[in-house]
């Protein structure tokens, strides 16, 4: 069981976070002020910093905890490996218009330099694992080749994806909607060869 002290640090936490979900989501993360958003919380403004050092990393648990909330999209009833794979991709990339852009760039700007790794630029730390597992999936069923090296293909399926959430997060004037297309069709291009019969 918890200590008070424990439960009281993530009730201050959880209204910190709170807070900053509404304000971003009202201001934007630009104009969203890291001392708004403490006096709101009501917590001294040294405190929100002692759990959040920079903003970046208040937009980080943001993305993090809603990533969380999230159901984990997966290949449910899905017997084409190129459907199913493309779907993944989708899912992951329309994750991005839930938070603002800027806040998605400093975000990944904080990982890259090495303050945290959990996004490291990855819409979802968890797809690649998913990927592997619904291409070894139908490796086995025998929808895809018996010989396809199922963890090289994930991690290029996997690159696909990281590339077009880098480009959805650093261009705000590229579509959502198009760019999964481009990357349902790179995938399409990826697996198809590999499709039991085809190749």
């Amino acid at each position: 069981m918890a200590s008070l002290r424990e439960r009281k640090k993530r009730r201050v936490r959880a209204d910190i976070l709170a807070v900053a979900a509404r304000r971003i989501g009202s201001e934007g993360y630009r104009n969203a002020n890291m001392r708004d958003i403490a006096a709101e919380a009501e917590v001294a403004y040294q405190t929100l910093y002692n759990y959040f050092p920079s903003k970046a990393r208040l937009g980080l648990a943001l993305i993090a905890e809603d990533l969380a909330g999230q159901p984990a999209p997966g290949p449910h009833g899905v017997d084409d490996p190129v459907a199913a794979t493309e779907g993944l991709a989708r899912s992951g990339l329309a994750f991005i218009d839930r938070h603002d852009r800027e806040m998605w760039r400093e975000v990944v700007a904080e990982t890259v330099r090495g303050v945290d790794g959990s996004v490291a630029g990855h819409v979802d730390p968890t797809v690649g694992e998913r990927v592997r597992a619904l291409l070894e999936g139908a490796r086995q069923r025998g929808d895809l080749d018996a010989y396809l090296d199922t963890e090289t293909m994930a991690q290029v399926i996997e690159s696909l994806i990281e590339s077009a959430f880098l480009g959805l997060i650093i261009d705000d004037g590229q579509d959502l909607q198009e760019a999964s297309e481009n990357v349902a069709r790179r995938i399409a291009l990826v697996v198809d060869p590999h499709r039991r019969g085809t190749a």
